[in-house]
């Protein structure tokens, strides 16, 4: 599993868990491997049982029993998720035909991914709209949506695309400048600022092939349109100091609207780096590990005069706004979004 499935599947069972809802998993493979290894090194919710059609010559897996997969009908669960990358159409015919009605989760496929999807040809008409929408509701002094129910994905593996529209449909920009430091395989949280809202943009890529695709993207989708941005290849673990970031930021700007941060490692120490830039909103990714909470990303965000604006519910993101920008209507968290 790469790190955007892992990642997921840290945050399913984070969900299931804070609802104490229970899963199998149907598959005693690779993948099943790999998840168990990943719940014990981050102490996640552990499953209720593997079933697998191997049951007879496979009786356990890292302790865990195996079961025949007709357990599941006498022996109910909330989920069940796909122990595989490659089998899920059958697993799922599988389950059909012994008259088990459970819900699958395919940490695979696109559609387990809850975010709004929205199209191509639908995009710009829909920025419009919620732009004005936003607007509106600011102008006339009304309460604001939370992030958790603006969120929508174009490029974005989440729902991030939506909450950046949001967050500077309200607060307004200034530069139009974006840095974005992206080391999974999405496309990123802001590719859809610099093709189709006229920002600039440097997009920062641990991997080539998703760096290729979405410089590809990007001309395409301005082919009459020109926006200067930049795609830049950085191996993962290269350390982001000043002269990077010089080198980086599209020259003549003074200061950037938005800094997002997709990365495993040394997050803060790259972001402490990174606040030369200036940001007026920072967006970022959160991990299990203590050190990269949420509780630990508010604590320094306001040691260095941001404020929490919410978080992402489908996601592992937190947005933060700098303090000195006020808007007529506040954008604040709702604790009830916040369940990092």
């Amino acid at each position: 599993m790469n790190y955007d499935i892992k990642q997921r599947f840290r945050w399913i069972l984070r969900y299931l868990q804070d609802r104490n809802r229970t899963y199998a998993i149907f598959g005693a493979g690779k993948i099943t491997i790999q998840m168990l290894d990943l719940i014990h090194a981050d102490n996640l919710l552990k499953p209720s049982a593997i079933v697998d059609e191997r049951s007879n010559e496979i009786t356990q897996v890292m302790g865990i029993p195996v079961y025949a997969i007709e357990y599941l009908r006498k022996n109910s669960c909330d989920e069940i998720i796909l122990g595989t990358d490659c089998f899920q159409i059958e697993m799922v015919k599988r389950l059909k035909q012994i008259s088990v009605s459970t819900s699958t989760i395919d940490l695979f496929a696109d559609y387990c991914n809850p975010a709004p999807l929205i199209q191509e040809h639908d995009i710009s008409l829909i920025l419009a709209q919620r732009y004005m929408s936003y607007r509106n509701i600011v102008l006339n002094n009304q309460q604001l949506p939370t992030l958790n129910e603006v969120g929508f994905r174009h490029f974005s593996e989440g729902d991030q695309d939506g909450i950046i529209h949001f967050i500077f449909s309200v607060i307004g920009c200034r530069s139009k400048v974006c840095v974005e430091f992206n080391g999974s395989y999405d496309l990123g949280n802001t590719l859809l600022l610099t093709t189709f809202q006229g920002w600039r943009g440097v997009h920062v890529y641990n991997h080539l092939a998703t760096k290729e695709k979405a410089e590809f993207t990007h001309r395409e989708c301005n082919k009459l349109i020109g926006h200067d941005s930049r795609f830049v290849i950085m191996e993962e673990g290269v350390e982001v100091d000043a002269a990077l970031l010089n080198d980086i930021l599209p020259l003549g700007a003074q200061g950037i609207d938005l800094l997002s941060l997709n990365i495993q490692n040394s997050i803060f120490e790259i972001l402490t780096q990174a606040l030369s830039l200036n940001p007026r909103v920072i967006a970022l990714t959160l991990s299990t590990s203590p050190a990269t909470s949420l509780a630990s990303a508010t604590e320094f965000a306001a040691r260095n005069n941001y404020r929490l604006a919410g978080a992402s519910q489908i996601a592992p993101w937190v947005f933060f706004i700098r303090n000195d920008i006020q808007s007529s209507v506040f954008i604040k968290p709702n604790p009830k979004d916040i369940n990092h």
